[in-house]
Parts: structure tokens; sequence; C-alpha cells
């Protein structure tokens, strides 16, 4: 019994020095706890990234739209500024079920927000989950400016229609004298 007592009294202070020259770091988990939930969520979170970079794209042709019926008003020409805002609408639509698709698959993704994450799941993943959590709700704003930019140019395009007209009235008054 004396021999037992020996040896769990090394076994134990085995384990301290052990645990004493290669702690684990905060945050850090064992990878091979890990490994599972993070070739579970990997493909997923690859995914969500995949349909945010679609939705950067649009973001793009949304700031070409806008920039096109800008460009617009200075000519006057209201059908123009009407097919970029159309453009830009459907844009806008698209850009919001995407994102609000990608965020709802994240917020319905195993293991994220559970009381075992930061045991199944490496810091790297829950870090990477957390930033394309943030970056679908980055276009939250957009709808609104569009639609306030959208108001002011077909409002500034359509009196700048009615001023031309005025003016070719008061033109053609002029001569008549």
């Amino acid at each position: 019994a004396v021999w037992l007592i020996a040896v769990l009294l090394i076994a134990f202070g085995a384990a301290g020095l052990v645990g004493a020259v290669d702690p684990v770091g905060e945050g850090d988990t064992d990878p091979a706890l890990t490994a599972a939930g993070d070739a579970r969520l990997t493909p997923l979170l690859d995914a969500a990234e995949a349909d945010l970079a679609d939705v950067a794209t649009d973001v793009g042709a949304l700031s070409t739209a806008a920039r096109g019926a800008l460009a617009s008003l200075s000519g006057s020409d209201l059908d123009e500024v009407e097919a970029a805002v159309a453009e830009g609408d459907g844009l806008i639509e698209d850009i919001r079920a995407r994102t609000g698709s990608v965020a709802r698959d994240l917020a319905t993704m195993p293991i994220v927000g559970t009381p075992s994450a930061e045991v199944d799941l490496s810091a790297e993943v829950r870090l990477r989950h957390a930033r394309l959590t943030q970056a679908a709700t980055a276009t939250d704003g957009l709808a609104p400016a569009w639609s306030r930019l959208t108001a002011s140019s077909l409002a500034a395009s359509r009196l700048s229609a009615v001023l031309e007209a005025h003016v070719a009235a008061v033109a053609a008054a002029a001569e008549r004298g």
C-alpha cells in the first residue's frame, strides 16, 4: 500500500511539473479536442465567406449604379437616372437577401454559442465565425442610404426637367412678345 502512495505522489508531481513547464495558454485548446469541431465548421465558414465575397461584388456594382445615377443628373436625363435607380434597387434587394441568409446560416451553425464551443472549437475558428458574423451586418445601412440617394436623385432630376420646361416656355413667351 505504501508503494501505491509513492507511485501516486510521483505521478501527481510529474503532472504538476509538466503543467508548469508546458501550460496551455488562455483560450488555447488541445488541437486533438478541436479537430472534429473545426472540421465540421470550416466548410460552413468557407461557404459563408464565399457568399460574402459575392455580396462585396454586388456592393461594388451598387456603387457604380450610384455614380451612374449622379452622373445622369448633370445631363438631366431622367430615363438614365431611373434606369440606374432601378438597377440599384435590384442590387439592394439581392444584397439584403444574401446577407440575411448568411447571417441566419452563421447564427445556426452547430457548436457555436454552446457551452462546449470553447473546448470543441479552436480559437481561430471561433474568431473567424465572429468576424464573418460582423461582416454580415456591415451592409445594414446600405438600404436606407440608397433610399435617400435615389429619392434625392429622382427629385433633382424631375426638378431639373421642370426647370428646363419652364425656361423653354419663358423663352417662347419672350419671343412672342
